[in-house]
């Protein structure tokens, strides 16, 4: 028994054939142990009729499958069968994990982004918040409607990445992105100017009109 344990615990190893009849370890001694150090490891028993019901009870505890002694000629497809069910099963696993790690991966990245992101941002939005207020206080010429309009812009550009930042975060934590998706009612006009004032300066700086 001893033995059985270490050989567990020291190697690795692919199946057990368990022979039911051991002097040294009872099967259900036997299976409790493999079980609770590797749930995965294929456990093959083998032995003369011992019943339905010894059969039954151990399948249920997690006997893998169940050979005569005298049907010997069923355990080369039994073993490649059990063999190949646990590669597939431990690349499954393999696979599960590397989804976790990116998803979590991924969730980590877009917290960093977000969050660098938006305290620039928030500066930004202050600013051109602030020089909107100087220049509501201090002058209405021509070139203080100019810097009004500009600084209109900044901060509408800034709301608009702010809600950028948000809508992803958002939709990155729901499982189903597309539920979130709303339709509304939207004057092609108004969204046309907008989009153009957003351009406006780049227009200017590059002389296209």
């Amino acid at each position: 028994e001893r033995e059985f344990h270490s050989a567990l615990t020291e190697q690795e190893w692919d199946l057990v054939l368990f022979d039911f009849h051991s002097k040294c370890l009872s099967a259900r001694e036997a299976l409790r142990q493999v079980k609770s150090i590797h749930e995965d490891l294929p456990f093959i028993l083998i032995s003369g009729p011992i019943g339905e019901e010894n059969v039954a009870f151990l399948m249920k505890k997690g006997v893998d499958d169940f050979i005569l002694k005298t049907n010997y000629y069923r355990l080369e497809g039994l073993v490649k069968r059990l063999l190949l069910d646990r590669a597939i099963h431990r690349r499954a696993e393999k696979a599960q994990k590397k989804a976790f790690e990116a998803f979590a991966a991924r969730e980590s990245m877009l917290a960093i982004v977000s969050h660098d992101i938006k305290n620039p941002l928030s500066a930004i939005h202050l600013e051109a918040q602030s020089l909107l207020r100087t220049v509501d206080k201090y002058g209405k010429s021509v070139m203080g409607e100019e810097v009004k309009i500009q600084a209109g812009r900044i901060l509408k550009t800034a709301e608009r990445m702010k809600g950028l930042i948000i809508d992803l975060l958002e939709r990155n934590r729901s499982q189903d992105a597309l539920k979130v998706i709303q339709k509304v009612q939207v004057d092609p006009v108004q969204l046309f100017y907008e989009s153009l004032d957003n351009v406006r300066p780049l227009f200017r700086e590059k002389n296209i009109t």
